[in-house]
């Protein structure tokens, strides 16, 4: 079955959407700093508010169908759950260790403010709304995040690495 009544309306899209980090590129080469990225991010909220609902959350990217349920076993349930709620403390933690300041609005060190930049297709409603709630959450937060729109520069940007971060399906 394609389509139900209730929510999430419709069958697991095989391509999750995710936000990619370019692990080149400085600070996100550091895998502490991508742990912080994740521990800011509320899914459920993405799931609320970009996709109105109409997914499910889920701490991996491959799609709930029975079949990857051996996969999806592997999980520990207190890794699995340490993925699907923010944790704003432990983040904090991490800036902190990493030699982070946090100013009256933005996390800062050595005098500049954390900023990641958020490529989204401008062609991709959902992907540009996963953009614009996660660049809110780490705004919130103290990271000075914005969302990019592209045209087909999007793709040219993601195989030539010429990105901080992008609101995509690559991992399908």
């Amino acid at each position: 079955e394609a389509w139900y009544k209730e929510k999430p309306y419709s069958a697991p899209d095989p391509c999750a959407r995710i936000i990619s980090l370019n692990s080149a590129k400085e600070p996100w080469n550091d895998k502490d700093m991508r742990k912080m990225l994740s521990l800011v991010m509320d899914r459920q909220q993405i799931v609320d508010i970009a996709y109105e609902g109409s997914t499910t959350l889920a701490a991996y990217y491959w799609p709930a169908y029975p079949s990857m349920k051996p996969y999806a076993d592997l999980i520990k349930k207190d890794v699995y759950d340490s993925f699907l709620t923010p944790d704003l403390a432990k983040a904090e933690e991490i800036m902190l260790a990493k030699g982070y300041v946090k100013g009256d609005q933005y996390w800062a060190k050595d005098g500049k403010d954390l900023t990641l930049e958020i490529q989204v297709p401008e062609d991709f409603i959902e992907l540009i709304r996963l953009g614009d709630v996660y660049a809110e959450q780490l705004q919130r937060f103290g990271i000075n995040a914005n969302v990019m729109k592209l045209g087909s520069v999007f793709y040219d940007n993601s195989s030539q690495g010429d990105y901080e971060a992008q609101s995509n399906w690559f991992a399908c």
